[in-house]
C-alpha cells in the first residue's frame, strides 16, 4: 500500500475537527478513538505531513497524555549519511542483552 492509499483509509478512520493557518500552510486536526485510546492528530493539509499529535489513554488503570511535536521534516531520506556509523564506535561487540557468553559482531 502506497503512502496516499494509507493516507485515504487512515483519513475514513478520523473525525475532522477544525482547520487553521500556520503561515501560508493550512492544518488539519482530526481525533482518532480506539477503544480506551483517544488521538488528536494535526496534519499540513497538502502533504498530510505531521505536525503534532496528543495521545490520551489509560495504561495499566493509569490515566496518561503523550504530547509529539514534529518539526524539520522532510519527504524521504535527503542525506543516507545519517545511518554510517561514527569512526569512533566498535564494530565488534562482545556479549548482548540475553547472554555474555554470546558474542555477535557487526559487519558492514
Amino acid at each position: 500500500m502506497n503512502l496516499r492509499s494509507y493516507n485515504a483509509v487512515l483519513i475514513d478512520l478520523l473525525t475532522h475537527l477544525f482547520s487553521w493557518t500556520v503561515g501560508d500552510q493550512i492544518t488539519d486536526t482530526y481525533r482518532l478513538t480506539v477503544k480506551d485510546r483517544s488521538t488528536v492528530i494535526t496534519v499540513l493539509r497538502d502533504s498530510f505531513t505531521p505536525v503534532s499529535e496528543l495521545i490520551e489513554q489509560t495504561y495499566a488503570g493509569v490515566s496518561q497524555m503523550i504530547a509529539f511535536q514534529y518539526g524539520n521534516m522532510t519527504n524521504g531520506i535527503q542525506d543516507e549519511s545519517v545511518f554510517d556509523i561514527p569512526s569512533y564506535c566498535p564494530t565488534t561487540v562482545y556479549g548482548d542483552a540475553f547472554s555474555t557468553s554470546t558474542p555477535f559482531y557487526y559487519t558492514r
